[in-house]
């Protein structure tokens, strides 16, 4: 929905999701925009390097950024704060991904110092699939075109990017009771077991031989619910299939670079037994 010209050089990562730079990807085609991608090693190294990163992809006509607060892969949480002052430096439009955000943290869009902030409510916060929200910061509501056509006497209104056509209500209405949830558990004991969970697995499948972390979980602060492994295949089946076909498990594969490996998103509600059965399983695919 934004107006930038042809030439304008959009700056997002090589480990933002797939959808997004694919839609990235489409409206280049058809605006003349120049998508760049940050590369980013995984795991990440410090955050200073991140932001190194984005401070020499930046030229003059970089015009918008695009990147994950959490990445989907690995889980980590990016240096959004940094990358959003370095974007005001530069007089860049920045929006945040922040779709795994929402229901891990407490999140005031405004105090990132972003222009636009989008979440799934169907991951952490735990309501339907399909519900998302969008924020947009109050001066750059009327400059940003809808989707579908703007009701008359909305301009300026966030609700003009509410219009989809029929919808369905139920799915909205849930998510009243997705928040009731979180708000009765409270956020930051939400994240502390989500934290609790995540060093439960690792702890135990890092004394695995062969197991290589694949999420820089040096402080609590850059993880939250979901971490990543690599793990060498054995037989005719990858460990995601083998853990599906033989222990009803479903973990996540990724593929950066070339190179497989998992990701582990334990909710609330998993227990650590579940995770003790998980590892067993491991070492027993490992032989």
């Amino acid at each position: 929905g934004l107006d930038l010209p042809a030439g304008s050089e959009i700056l997002t990562t090589t480990q933002d999701y797939p959808t997004m730079l694919h839609t990235l990807d489409l409206y280049a085609k058809r605006r003349g925009w120049i998508v760049k991608k940050v590369d980013l090693p995984v795991p990440l190294l410090d955050y200073g390097d991140t932001v190194r990163r984005f401070r020499e992809a930046v030229t003059p006509q970089t015009r918008f950024m695009l990147f994950s607060d959490i990445l989907y892969s690995t889980g980590e949480r990016m240096p959004s704060r940094q990358l959003c002052a370095l974007a005001a430096e530069k007089d860049i439009l920045v929006a945040i991904d922040g779709a795994h955000t929402v229901g891990q943290y407490k999140v005031c869009p405004s105090e990132y110092g972003c222009h636009f902030f989008a979440s799934s409510l169907h991951k952490w916060l735990s309501a339907p699939i399909g519900t998302g929200m969008l924020w947009v910061r109050k001066d750059m509501i009327e400059s940003l075109w809808p989707m579908y056509g703007p009701v008359e006497g909305e301009e300026s209104n966030i609700r003009k990017f509410e219009h989809i056509g029929t919808r369905p209500m139920a799915s909205d209405l849930a998510v009243r009771s997705a928040l009731d949830l979180t708000i009765q558990i409270g956020i930051e004991r939400k994240l502390a077991r989500l934290r609790y969970l995540t060093g439960y697995w690792w702890n135990r499948l890092s004394e695995v031989e062969g197991i290589e972390q694949m999420t820089n979980m040096d402080t609590p602060e850059r993880y939250g619910g979901i971490a990543a492994f690599k793990c060498p295949s054995k037989g005719p089946m990858d460990l995601d299939q083998w853990l599906a076909h033989h222990k009803r498990i479903i973990i996540t594969r990724m593929i950066h670079n070339g190179e497989l490996y998992f990701r582990i998103s334990p909710h609330v509600f998993i227990l650590p037994r579940d995770l003790d059965f998980f590892v067993k399983s491991v070492r027993e695919y490992l032989g």
